[in-house]
């Protein structure tokens, strides 16, 4: 598994996965070939099926499925974006599957001439009909049927996924600005490009945020940064010309080291949970679950604290009002 899941209207999980196949060569210089997959799990009966993404076409090449797929509701569709890597070109598609019949169709691709600096932990959302995309330093559109709509620069890397608020899309970038970070902003209604806060370069806002801002059920965007110790939640309002405060640390004390990654998740009753991992990708790397309620934050060590490394976990909350066992 890679990433997060995104919930099915039937109550499956649906989720990106990857699989390396090793070099049949390896001494003649051939590399090992990685895989992209999206699986569908049911948590009641247990049954897990997948479908490839985007197999390999060369010999050296890797697919990486970024982060967690994006629902259509209208459709049922579930859309997913792939960085697919050959060492010196790179290519963003965008591929629809069907989750009933797990038939994967590609709607729209960017190559290597547009998507300079590639990056597996950038992602889609869909809002409505259009799906909104980041590849490389670009932002990118397109309606679910593929026809291509912006293509806007950014000027620094963007990571994690886009958030549709209205006409305004939010996103956040780990380096620019004082060093340390930005949240920035593009209105598709006047096509300006904004800045909405800068971290300060001395740490104290946090630092680096690498993944997608929620939008939360008070009105406010959440997102979390690096820090010495842990890490900081902070929020940006909105409806009060999107003002910056930092509201939480999030202390290491159950794996030190470990840094919140990966998206946030609200549940319905308000509360803000989200995961923290250690930096690296060694595959031993320890973590802990957060809670943000009532202004505090309350840490959880993981039973399974291994294995995570650069993959960008998130959560999610499903109801399992049936389970089947199997002998």
């Amino acid at each position: 598994p890679r990433g997060g899941w995104v919930k099915l209207p039937d109550g499956r999980l649906c989720g990106h996965l990857r699989s390396v196949t090793p070099s049949p060569n390896p001494l003649a210089g051939a590399l090992n070939q990685s895989h992209s997959a999206l699986g569908v799990w049911d948590p009641r009966s247990g049954r897990f099926q997948q479908t490839l993404l985007a197999p390999p076409a060369l010999q050296d090449e890797s697919s990486f499925a970024n982060l967690r797929p994006a629902l259509h509701t209208a459709s049922g569709a579930v859309f997913s974006l792939v960085l697919q890597d050959a060492g010196s070109t790179y290519r963003y598609t965008v591929r629809r599957t069907d989750p009933a019949t797990l038939a994967v169709t590609e709607v729209v691709s960017v190559g290597t001439g547009a998507a300079a600096d590639p990056d597996f932990r950038q992602g889609l959302t869909i809002a409505g009909d259009t799906i909104y995309y980041f590849a490389g330093n670009f932002l990118y559109s397109a309606d679910v049927s593929g026809s291509t709509g912006i293509t806007v620069g950014t000027p620094d890397k963007a990571l994690g996924r886009p958030l549709v608020l209205g006409s305004a899309i939010y996103w956040v970038t780990p380096t620019g600005g004082a060093g340390n970070g930005n949240v920035m902003k593009y209105d598709t209604g006047t096509s300006t490009l904004s800045y909405v806060h800068v971290f300060a370069a001395d740490g104290s806002q946090g630092q680096a945020p690498e993944t997608s801002l929620l939008l939360a059920s008070d009105g406010k965007l959440y997102g979390v940064g690096k820090a010495a110790n842990g890490g900081v939640i902070f929020s940006i309002d909105p409806n009060n010309g999107d003002a910056f405060a930092v509201v939480a640390t999030v202390p290491d004390t159950n794996a030190p080291g470990a840094k919140p990654r990966g998206e946030l998740f609200q549940r319905a009753n308000g509360e803000i949970w989200g995961l923290a991992v250690e930096d690296g990708d060694d595959g031993d790397d320890d973590g802990f679950c957060f809670r943000y309620s009532g202004g505090s934050v309350t840490t959880f060590p993981l039973n399974r604290k291994t294995g995570f490394g650069n993959l960008w976990p998130s959560l999610v909350e499903v109801e399992v009002t049936d389970q089947l066992r199997l002998p």
